[in-house]
């Protein structure tokens, strides 16, 4: 318990420290001092321009396009639109509001120089709308979604311009920049050597590739891993991934998977063929015992999806209301199983076929300083209720039946949203294996105190399992992964999540706070005495999402976690970077590929 006060107290104390600390007049008063400190040698200056960006950067010529609110983008339906300009900056041209800011330090010049930048195609593959087409205001605002979303992409804005002499006319000018996407890694230690590469933007085109070579230098067998991976062939948004690796002779994966989502509420149709093998482990009971087994596994998953319009009229609501109809057939074979997994009935081979129907609206809200430190964050919005029915064949066959229900939505107490999910197996004389999942996400609106800016987070995930096999062994979710080893036969499980988030108004040599707090709390139970007799298990923590503005690393996140109770590992744990923000996020509102309700 002393331990645990004393955590306290040192989260406290440094808060208050926080909180104590003037507010400089101007930003960058002491990062100048550094910058002429570093003039009067010529070492300290080759350093200074290695790491720092220059503070006196002239800015470039203010853009004439001004971001214009929904509102503005609403008045130029249905005019056509004249051309697509697409304009690309490098990874290290810094961007605020509407100005374009170039470093002058010798380090990102090479940087910028070195990269390829996106190229205008690659954009313009993302689109919703075309030349010559009418403006659609909601097709603008999901294309702008769509092409924030890449992982490749620092910033983005969209803007329409009237044009002058064609009062029928618009021009869509779009800006993007570039994320660094080339990242080599080099790990060394004294039993292996592993090189990685990898490119998310693989020469402009938004393709990410990797490779990974493990060499290990205690005679065990080197591994080898490939993959490659293209968001959208053409306009399609028909995904491709190819993945490879091996270990010494024996090949661990091979897969491919083609596939295309209910990416936009505008999405009419989607579908997917995936083809793999590989190896897989499962904890299983066998004779009293809780192993690992592992064995080969091949699967072939083939799914496809049609959504049609449900609501008539133009308006958002009634185009982004949809009924969605699926259908999914999915084989699964064990052609390794092994006499211990016979004994814990788990590897049988399995061909599933399900259908789904459902009803889903789907929107998105922009926002800010939400799960990133101020870029536009898109949150959906939106309500869906979904059936599923099928078949199971494996040793026996089942029929199966579950229901999906979510909403979520902005208050003016702030934004929430909820599941919940129920499946089961019918035999032919009771039900078998079902499962409840429920979740619920809430976050405050932005609050403001003086000039510090906060936002509360709660997060709750529930699994009860109903009628489960004894082989089947439930752990704990993502949320506290550091649990995942817990020895324990449980089959119910609940988590919840707090987080405090605070992003900090001054500024210290270019750097920007944003201190955390977070407690999670979990429990696993089973079906005889429910969570009556479960050891409550907290995890309490700290962190700290850091930016900087001058520095070529922009942002980074570190948290420290205390566990009063680790199984396996003693009493008064405590871990580096167990805890992320971004184990929060937010229910999606998709209905897409039909599937079983996960245990």
């Amino acid at each position: 318990m002393k331990h645990l006060l004393l955590f306290l107290l040192i989260l406290c104390s440094a808060s208050y420290l926080f909180a104590q600390e003037k507010v400089p007049v101007h930003d960058s008063v002491n990062y100048r001092k550094i910058e002429e400190y570093s003039e009067k040698r010529k070492l300290t200056e080759l350093m200074y321009k290695l790491i720092f960006i220059d503070t006196e950067i002239q800015p470039t010529k203010s853009p004439s396009i001004v971001k214009k609110e929904k509102e503005s983008f609403e008045s130029f339906e249905g005019k056509t639109i004249r051309e697509i300009h697409v304009i690309v900056h490098d990874p290290f041209e810094y961007h605020s509001g509407d100005n374009t800011i170039n470093p002058e330090n010798l380090l990102l010049k090479a940087g910028n120089s070195l990269h390829i930048r996106t190229l205008k195609s690659t954009i313009k593959n993302l689109l919703l709308f075309e030349s010559n087409e009418s403006f659609d205001s909601l097709r603008f605002e999901e294309s702008e979604r769509l092409v924030r979303s890449q992982k490749y992409l620092r910033q983005v804005l969209f803007t329409s311009v009237p044009v002058a002499d064609e009062p029928n006319a618009v021009d869509v000018i779009i800006r993007v920049w570039d994320n660094w996407s080339l990242i080599p890694q080099l790990d060394l230690s004294t039993s292996n050597v592993r090189i990685q590469l990898k490119d998310n933007n693989f020469v402009g085109t938004g393709h990410q590739f990797k490779t990974d070579f493990n060499w290990n230098l205690s005679g065990k067998p080197n591994r080898t891993q490939f993959e490659y991976f293209v968001p959208s062939i053409s306009n399609s948004y028909i995904t491709a991934k190819l993945h490879y690796s091996f270990e010494g002779s024996r090949n661990l994966q091979q897969s491919i998977d083609i596939s295309r989502q209910l990416y936009s509420p505008l999405a009419k149709w989607a579908g997917g063929i995936y083809l793999g093998r590989t190896y897989i482990t499962q904890r299983a009971l066998v004779v009293d015992t809780i192993k690992e087994l592992e064995s080969r596994i091949h699967l072939q998953d083939y799914w496809g999806a049609k959504s049609w319009k449900l609501l008539s009229g133009n308006t958002v609501n009634a185009r982004t209301t949809n009924l969605i109809l699926s259908s999914r057939l999915q084989k699964t074979a064990y052609p390794e199983r092994t006499a211990e997994a016979e004994l814990a009935h788990v590897f049988n081979n399995q061909t599933t076929f399900l259908v789904g129907l459902g009803i889903t609206s789907r929107k998105f809200v922009k926002d800010r300083f939400v799960f990133d430190y101020g870029k536009i964050e898109d949150i959906p919005i939106g309500r869906a209720f979904g059936i599923t029915v099928g078949m199971d064949v494996q040793q026996t066959k089942r029929a199966y039946a579950g229901v999906k229900m979510g909403w979520g939505n902005y208050a003016p107490f702030g934004y929430f949203s909820t599941s919940i999910e129920y499946g089961t197996f019918f035999t032919s004389s009771a039900t078998e294996q079902g499962t409840i999942r429920a979740g619920i996400s809430y976050f405050t609106p932005l609050l403001e105190r003086g000039k510090w800016k906060f936002r509360p987070f709660f997060k709750s995930e529930f699994i009860i399992g109903i009628d489960r096999l004894p082989t089947d062994i439930l752990t704990f979710t993502e949320g506290m992964k550091a649990f995942k080893a817990f020895d324990y036969k449980g089959n119910h499980m609940m988590a919840f999540t707090l987080q405090l988030q605070t992003y900090a108004p001054y500024n210290v040599v270019g750097f920007r706070f944003g201190p955390f707090m977070f407690a999670t709390f979990g429990m696993l139970g089973n079906d005889r005495s429910g969570f009556r007799h479960s050891r409550l298990l907290p995890v309490l923590g700290a962190g700290l999402l850091i930016k900087n503005e001058y520095l070529i690393i922009q942002n980074f996140q570190i948290s420290l976690s205390y566990f009063p109770y680790l199984p396996g590992s003693g009493n008064n744990i405590f871990k580096v970077s167990s805890y992320e923000t971004s184990d929060f996020g937010v229910i999606d509102f998709e209905l897409s590929k039909p599937g079983l309700v996960v245990y």
